[in-house]
């Protein structure tokens, strides 16, 4: 094991540390001792300001508010003040008297002014020097009242007291006027030199006057501190610091007794302190020498206890090589200590070279044991993606199998669904089918015999001819019936298997709406139903003339059959570019629900109806092959109109055709 030797030697390496912790120990030291000097000697002036402040600026104050109210108690029990105060007109008379008494309190108590209010007078006072003022009397009250007034450039504090008669009754107010730099002048000049300022401010923090503006009004820097009196008033301190300027200053807070006032002195930090500098000095040169004897002998103890041990060590250890023992003769008494020292660092020098052939054995097992692992892992991996492949594979095929079955199903269903309607609609269309035939066919069998039976007889007797003759045409109406009936099964059946011709061509279908409207109005009653025909002359159009006409036929026969009374509009006209036919009747109507299947084959409003059900089935078939819009509106229980829209023929067309 082969140790290079470093630039510093281990005693230095410990001593140069220790150095440095012993001189930071020592300024440490040295700036805690110098902040408690400092700040108990800073509490110490604090305390004396604010007891300066106690005794002469506050204490006088209240002074002068006492002496004015024994002043007005004394003022009470003159006679001339008395009648001066009671008697309005003899008040004139009294103003003298009253004066000069005014003048021996002024020059009594040293006050700027004394006056008297009365209550009869609210604009005038009398004064010691005959001043009149107004403004100053507001009302009489019977608590002593402070203000502040700037009279002169001067500002005053004025001091009201009320004068009150034996019943305790107000009869005016004494006041007296104080000049405010008479009480601080003196107090900043003994104390400070001139560089505190004294402020007077109300219960709620504001400025009311200082020593250096006057009146607040004067000042915009008032407003700075404003804040700072607030929060000492909110709070009820008696001493707080600000930075003002990038300087500290000290105000100190005292209440007055006999107001809602406060008294309030800033007081440079460095002024304050100024002199007190020789205490700084004095703290500093005991402080700095005592902390660096002690720092001194910190070293002399390391150095002696450390410093010579570790010399013996390095020693010894340059002397010991693996291949020669070392030799301890010249060790002093603590050698043991070092002599175990020098075995186990032997001890772990022959430990740490073991340790590292075992880990350099285990990392190389080690990196083989990863190396096959991560091939079996990438070998795994691969299979587990091929077969994730797969079964991916798989799941969508599967999922397209469920989504074919799923459609077939669902077709299936509908198929099926599909089938049975259409055999329950074939079932009661060859029930109705077979009525319809039955009927007729009845009829004609029953007239037919009727007639060959009385035929005899039917030669000579008229009556019974006219008889017969109704039986014929019964007769002949029922094969029409027959005839229309297997007229529709045939062109239904062509129109189902596309077999139905069609020859469309430009035509009028004004003639042919004429013509329906005179073939049904002979076939109906027209005592209960009016066939009403409403048609343009001209409305040129490009159908099959024969197939339109079915169309029209079965639209009006499907109307007469559910029309009771009312009655049947055919109706024809041009609308834009389209020729629109309507047929409108005032039957039942067709519910909502029938309204989906109407034009289904095989499909009626309900079981009792006649017909087949093919009539507007073939009517939409034909429509769809002529191009023919068709639309149906209803209202169930007022009629129904079907609405046939065509394209209109040019006129160049029409003529040409």
């Amino acid at each position: 094991m082969i140790l290079q030797p470093s630039q510093h030697s281990l005693a230095q390496r410990i001593l140069l540390p220790i150095l440095v912790l012993s001189f930071m120990f020592m300024i440490l030291i040295g700036g805690i001792i110098f902040y408690s000097i400092s700040a108990s000697l800073e509490r110490h002036l604090r305390d004396d300001m604010a007891q300066v402040i106690n005794s002469r600026l506050r204490l006088p104050l209240d002074n002068l508010i006492d002496q004015a109210k024994l002043a007005s108690t004394g003022f009470t029990y003159n006679k001339n003040v008395q009648r001066f105060l009671y008697s309005a007109e003899d008040a004139e008379i009294h103003s003298p008297q009253v004066k000069q008494q005014l003048r021996q309190l002024k020059d009594l108590y040293g006050f700027r002014d004394a006056f008297l209010q009365v209550p009869w007078d609210d604009s005038h006072h009398y004064s010691a020097h005959g001043m009149q003022k107004n403004t100053l009397f507001s009302s009489l009250q019977k608590e002593p009242q402070l203000s502040l007034h700037l009279v002169d450039q001067e500002l005053l504090i004025l001091i009201l007291t009320p004068v009150l008669d034996q019943q305790d009754r107000v009869l005016g107010r004494l006041g007296v006027s104080i000049p405010f730099s008479s009480l601080t002048a003196q107090l900043d000049s003994d104390l400070l030199g001139g560089s505190a300022r004294i402020y007077i401010t109300n219960k709620i923090g504001e400025i009311l006057a200082s020593t250096t503006h006057g009146m607040p009004e004067t000042t915009v820097s008032h407003h700075n501190l404003e804040s700072q009196f607030k929060l000492a008033v909110q709070d009820e301190k008696r001493f707080f610091s600000f930075n003002c300027s990038g300087h500290t200053h000290y105000l100190f807070f005292t209440p007055l007794h006999s107001s809602d006032w406060h008294l309030a002195m800033d007081v440079p930090r460095t002024v304050m302190m100024q002199n007190y500098g020789s205490v700084y000095l004095s703290v500093f040169l005991f402080v700095i020498p005592f902390l660096g004897l002690l720092v001194l002998s910190i070293l002399l103890i390391l150095y002696s206890q450390v410093k010579k041990p570790l010399h013996g060590i390095t020693s010894i250890l340059r002397q010991y090589h693996p291949s020669e023992p070392v030799t301890f003769d010249n060790l002093k008494p603590y050698s043991t200590e070092y002599y175990e020292i020098l075995q186990a660092f032997s001890l772990m020098d022959e430990r740490l070279k073991q340790t590292y052939l075992e880990l350099q054995h285990s990392k190389t097992e080690l990196e083989d044991i990863n190396r096959n692992l991560e091939l079996r892992v990438q070998e795994k991996t691969r299979e587990l993606a091929h077969s994730n492949t797969e079964l991916e594979q798989k799941v969508h095929e599967i999922q397209q199998i469920n989504m074919r079955l799923e459609d077939m199903n669902f077709y299936l269903k509908q198929a099926k669904q599909e089938a049975q309607e259409a055999a329950q609609a074939r079932s009661e269309f060859i029930a109705n089918v077979s009525h319809e035939l039955r009927t007729p066919l009845n009829s004609i069998i029953n007239f037919t015999d009727q007639i060959i039976e009385d035929f005899d007889e039917m030669i000579g007797d008229s009556n019974l001819q006219q008889e017969h003759l109704h039986y014929l045409q019964r007769v002949f109406h029922n094969g029409q019936h027959l005839l229309a009936l297997i007229n529709d099964l045939l062109l239904y059946s062509k129109a189902d298997a596309l077999k139905l011709e069609y020859e469309t061509a430009p035509c009028n279908i004004a003639p042919i709406l004429r013509s329906v409207h005179h073939d049904f109005s002979a076939t109906v009653d027209q005592t209960q139903v009016e066939i009403i025909l409403d048609c343009e002359p001209n409305l040129y159009t490009n159908v099959d003339i024969l197939r339109f006409t079915q169309i029209m036929n079965n639209l009006v026969s499907n109307a007469v059959k559910f029309t009771t009374r009312g009655h049947i509009t055919i109706r024809g006209f041009r609308q834009n570019t389209d020729v629109v036919v309507e047929v409108e009747d005032t039957g039942r109507g067709i519910p909502q629900e029938k309204l989906p299947i109407i034009f289904d084959p095989f499909q009626q409003l309900n079981r009792y109806d006649q017909g087949t059900g093919l009539g507007l089935g073939l009517v939409r078939k034909m429509c769809d092959v002529m191009k023919i819009n068709i639309e149906l509106d209803t209202q169930e229980g007022e009629g129904t109109t079907f609405r046939l829209v065509m394209a209109q023929v040019e006129e160049e067309t029409k003529h040409h055709q």
